[in-house]
């Protein structure tokens, strides 16, 4: 695993002001149709998390078995390229890459952040002191769940590594909600021939999206 100060992302958003709060977590297993939580070899399972913020209010996100998932960003920085600890995060899950074996693949994760709206910035994506603001950003609208979000997407790379992201974000009842994806992987001109394979980037994105998909306020 790659150490994040190799990567310095340039806009996108969710670094939301550091907030202290009291973590609930519930895990309810149940099956759902769906291929996208399909383990190989297994069931199609996942776990259902609700997730209470500081003032009672709440999300839930649902996330198949093959994810580890937690409410310590800490806990899921060792497995991912991006940097998660941004002071505000409430759920988050990793993909286990386990159908990837062999392959170029390096991480993909989901992660829902909680801060109070600021007003200000409310058309913009935000990462590390960044700002990607309206159509000119490439800010537009996004419906998951039912929801009406805003959504903007960033890649970067250095060191033959890559970083792909897809933000969300909504405010609900005076907070607002930053849900991120993303994916971070080796380019093949990185391995002698024949080391390695290609990963599906468009079956690991549908993974994410499904987890997204889920996404409710309780």
């Amino acid at each position: 695993m790659f150490d994040d100060s190799w990567m310095k992302c340039r806009i996108l958003r969710g670094c939301g002001q550091r907030v202290s709060a009291w973590l609930f977590l519930l895990v309810v297993l149940c099956a759902v149709g769906s291929p996208v939580f399909a383990r190989a070899g297994g069931s199609p399972e996942k776990a259902r998390t609700d997730a209470p913020d500081d003032v009672g209010r709440s999300f839930a996100m649902a996330f198949p078995v093959d994810f580890t998932v937690s409410t310590d960003a800490k806990q899921l920085a060792a497995k991912s390229y991006f940097p998660l600890d941004d002071g505000s995060m409430r759920l988050g899950g990793c993909y286990s890459g386990e159908e990837y074996a062999g392959t170029n693949f390096g991480s993909a994760c989901i992660t829902v952040s909680v801060s109070p709206d600021e007003g200000r910035d409310g058309d913009c994506a935000r990462f590390d002191g960044d700002t990607l603001c309206g159509e000119e950003g490439g800010v537009r609208d996004a419906v998951v769940n039912g929801l009406r979000l805003r959504r903007a997407d960033m890649s970067d790379a250095a060191m033959g590594h890559r970083l792909e992201a897809r933000d969300y974000w909504i405010v609900h009842d005076g907070r607002r909600y930053d849900i991120r994806l993303f994916v971070g992987y080796t380019a093949m001109e990185m391995y002698t021939p024949g080391e390695k394979r290609e990963f599906s980037l468009e079956d690991c994105w549908a993974r994410l999206t499904g987890v997204l998909n889920t996404f409710s306020f309780r």
